[in-house]
């Protein structure tokens, strides 16, 4: 499979030597463990966002951001170029991180030990932040497929009152679902009729492969979303994020508190900057290795791993595999929601057997006993390897 790789193909670029060299969570494993847990990829950086950042160092440009206006406006003209969408960027608010600003929201959106509706199998960190908010998580599991449940969400949105919010991950981390816009806009629906408020994770949304994104602010005018271009770029050691609010909801927005401007720092807004201005190329070319990538697991999985179910991503570089019906399972197996690291279920299982680490399904809460997270924005090698020392444990 290697040997037809492009050498354009961004994923080909670096050795395993030289990704093992890396200094990040990822490669921080032991020499021999094949890493696909933690989201992040194995690509050479967009190179406008190479110049840009070398040029800030070597000019000293490194003190306190003011590029708070510029991100917006740059993240406006990046969803009407990639989506087709026309996003309302007035009074958005740049800071340092996706999660540090959903808390933030929180904070003003909602009182202290209010319910904060999250949709599991979901992105692990929702639950601590929630947590760390003061507010109080409560569970709208997805559907048999994968997608939202209205009547469990509406059940929630009815037990939870008004003045209770809900945390969406747009695309679902970890399943890989985008939410269509009809999707959507029934969750916007069922959130106005009980009083809740919809907070919108954007971080994997330039990630969405056979339609556009839809930015939750444009079906909602009382929610909010929360933009990155890290995940897509591969920026995460460079975190910035974008707070934006629907047309109602910009009072809202303008009220959290401005320490959290101050926690974006200058190298990453010019990195994001750069990203979403300059980075179109480089992204279209990165999507196709990922269609390429996830088209490839799939066939690997169905081909070679007996009893491993995977439905094909619709977003992200995560697949999620299901070891429900194989002997790694676990019957007794139990959620641990918040929970991180690779350690539980059929991942612990398969990290100290053959050295595949994948991200712990557990971790993601309720439906994600005996599933891992399969990260393949790698080489074509170590996924073909990484699938085989699974096969052999099977």
């Amino acid at each position: 499979m290697t040997s037809a790789v492009a050498i354009t193909d961004p994923f080909e670029v670096f050795t395993r030597d030289q990704l093992r060299r890396r200094t990040s969570v990822k490669w921080s494993v032991d020499e021999d463990a094949l890493p696909l847990f933690i989201a992040e990829m194995d690509v050479q950086l967009a190179e406008p966002v190479q110049r840009a950042v070398h040029e800030a160092i070597g000019s000293g440009d490194s003190g306190y951001a003011c590029s708070h206006h510029q991100l917006a406006d740059a993240y406006a003209a990046f969803a009407k170029t990639q989506w087709g969408a026309d996003v309302d960027v007035s009074g958005a608010r740049a800071n340092g991180g996706v999660l540090p600003a959903i808390v933030e929201l929180l904070r003003v959106l909602t009182e202290p030990g209010a319910t904060v509706i999250v949709t599991p199998p979901v992105y692990a960190p929702f639950y601590s932040f929630i947590k760390y908010s003061g507010r109080v998580t409560a569970d709208a599991p997805l559907g048999t497929e994968g997608r939202f449940d209205f009547e469990v969400i509406e059940g929630a949105f009815t037990a939870a009152g008004p003045g209770s919010a809900m945390v969406i991950a747009n695309p679902h981390n970890p399943t890989g679902i985008a939410h269509t816009r009809v999707e959507l806009e029934q969750l916007a629906q069922l959130a106005a009729l009980h009083g809740v408020t919809v907070i919108s994770d954007e971080i994997h949304s330039p990630l969405v492969y056979d339609r556009p994104h839809v930015p939750y602010t444009t079906v909602d005018p009382r929610g909010f979303a929360v933009f990155s271009a890290s995940k897509a770029f591969n920026l995460a050691g460079l975190p910035a994020s974008l707070s934006i609010a629907g047309p109602d909801a910009s009072a809202a927005l303008a009220s959290v508190d401005t320490a959290l401007d101050k926690t974006l720092g200058l190298v990453a807004a010019t990195a994001h900057l750069a990203a979403l201005q300059h980075g179109g190329e480089w992204l279209a070319s990165t999507m196709t290795a990922l269609d390429v990538r996830r088209r490839r697991v799939a066939e690997l999985v169905d081909q070679r791993l007996p009893g491993v179910g995977m439905r094909m991503p619709e977003a992200t570089y995560l697949a999620w595999l299901d070891f429900s019906d194989t002997a790694l399972a676990d019957p007794a197996a139990v959620a641990h929601p918040g929970s991180m690291g690779s350690d539980l279920g059929v991942a612990g299982d398969l990290a100290k057997r053959c050295g595949v680490v994948l991200s712990s399904g557990e971790a993601f809460g309720e439906g994600g006993q005996n599933r891992a997270r399969f990260n393949f924005g790698t080489r074509f090698d170590i996924i073909e390897e990484a699938v085989d020392r699974i096969a052999a444990e099977l």
